[in-house]
């Protein structure tokens, strides 16, 4: 299990890793319409996050 650098990296992997999943889930896994709901609502939350909290998480992405 790798050791992450902060909580904020720790949560966006697993946040990707999460949306990852239900964007290639398929109509039998998965209801369209609640992957839709899924993915607009996590949209949503980051839209409106601080522009230091949206860099933040950027940054933990990218390393």
């Amino acid at each position: 299990m790798p050791v992450y650098s902060s909580l904020t990296h720790a949560l966006a992997e697993a946040l990707v890793d999460a949306l990852w999943f239900v964007e290639g889930c398929g109509d039998e896994q998965m209801d369209p319409d609640d992957a839709v709901k899924v993915l607009e609502g996590v949209g949503h939350l980051v839209s409106r996050l601080s522009s230091g909290q949206r860099s933040e998480l950027s940054q933990s992405w990218s390393s």
